[in-house]
């Protein structure tokens, strides 16, 4: 019985967090991220050259790339968020 109750619980977790991803997408219109153990290295490098030389290249690749993992997951399960399509180039650019 124990088992059955856990698989429940798990079950309104993952409803919860699906609920919350979209609750952020439509209030904000922003894809939201989190940083995965493939990209934590590139993470830490990226803070280190936006603190030490004020370079957010890799900082907002890294961030872009995530934000491309968590739009196929929306895609999966038919969330809808704002399909607009920016580089990280582009963000330098518009907050230089």
């Amino acid at each position: 019985m124990d088992e059955i109750w856990a698989k429940l619980y798990a079950a309104a977790k993952a409803v919860q967090r699906e609920r919350q991803i979209s609750d952020c997408v439509l209030a904000n219109a922003i894809v939201p991220f989190g940083i995965d153990e493939r990209h934590k290295m590139f993470y830490y490098m990226g803070l280190k050259e936006w603190q030490q030389e004020h370079q957010p290249n890799r900082l907002l690749d890294v961030f872009l790339s995530m934000q491309d993992d968590m739009k196929a997951v929306l895609d999966c399960f038919e969330i809808l968020y704002p399909h607009f399509e920016q580089t990280s180039r582009e963000l330098i650019a518009e907050h230089s």
